[in-house]
């Protein structure tokens, strides 16, 4: 009997930038494929939802062909999710990829870039707009401190795409990114008790990594002197404040990721 382990290498494919959230257009090539190939479960390790979903992450799989981490496998009717390899060599001679898999059994494609509720704004949405308005690209330059580095203000990832495809992206890499999160939000009460706005408290990562001639720590300076520049600059007329700040910066493994978390707060009506 004859045995198939060919599998299906789903590359990602980036576009434009969606103008609400800042995240690149995303589309998948599923045109190579990868032979031979072993995918196996292992302990499978897992994780539980309010709404009942049991979910299991430990596969791996088994390849010589070249994968990138947060690329997709199809695999026997299944789709999964590489969350990173480890190169295999018998003395100096590569033998295989050892790839750590998640399998994505609700997996289904949605559309490229839908539109977002033109009103009430999200509150992540607004804050992007402020940024965008007043963030002064002048002022955030590399080490030599005339080249522009190249930044972005965008939502969260949210596990969209791997995070490598910013800052180490075949076209347009970035060197810095503002990343706004979800809000802490609290109603504002009339005396009816009915709300007639919203105190949001949005958390804002300054992530930078080191580039070609552009240093994190350096860049991320010079982001939070931004940051803090536009909110002192604008206070009145944008009711902006920062709150905390925090240092979350984090070993990637091959390298630093910088990350500061700023808190802005501000005030809103119900649009």
């Amino acid at each position: 009997m004859t045995v198939d382990y060919t599998a299906t290498r789903c590359i990602p494919v980036f576009g434009t930038r969606d103008a609400v959230t800042g995240w690149r257009d995303l589309t998948w090539d599923e045109t190579t494929t990868l032979d031979p190939v072993e995918i196996i479960g292992r302990g499978m390790a897992g994780f539980h939802t309010p709404a009942g979903y049991t979910g299991k992450i430990d596969y791996s799989m088994r390849c010589a062909d070249p994968v990138e981490e947060g690329e997709h496998i199809l695999w026997n009717g299944m789709r999964f999710h590489i969350e990173f390899f480890k190169p295999e060599y018998r003395g100096d001679n590569f033998e295989f990829r050892d790839i750590a898999l998640t399998y994505l059994p609700l997996y289904e494609s949605t559309a490229a870039q839908a539109s977002w509720p033109a009103t009430p704004k999200d509150a992540r949405q607004k804050v992007k707009e402020y940024l965008d308005d007043r963030i002064v690209p002048a002022n955030l330059t590399k080490d030599d401190g005339v080249t522009l580095a190249s930044t972005v203000n965008m939502f969260e990832f949210e596990d969209l795409y791997h995070m490598r495809y910013e800052f180490r992206a075949a076209a347009s890499p970035v060197q810095g990114i503002y990343a706004i999160g979800e809000p802490d939000s609290e109603p504002m009460l009339s005396g009816s008790t009915s709300p007639y706005g919203y105190r949001e408290n949005v958390p804002i990562h300054i992530l930078t990594i080191d580039s070609e001639g552009c240093g994190g720590r350096l860049l991320q300076r010079k982001m939070l002197n931004e940051l803090r520049l536009v909110t002192e600059s604008w206070e009145i007329g944008s009711h902006c404040n920062l709150l905390n700040r925090r240092n979350e910066s984090r070993s990637l493994g091959s390298m630093m990721l910088f990350d500061v978390k700023w808190t802005l707060k501000y005030e809103r009506g119900l649009t």
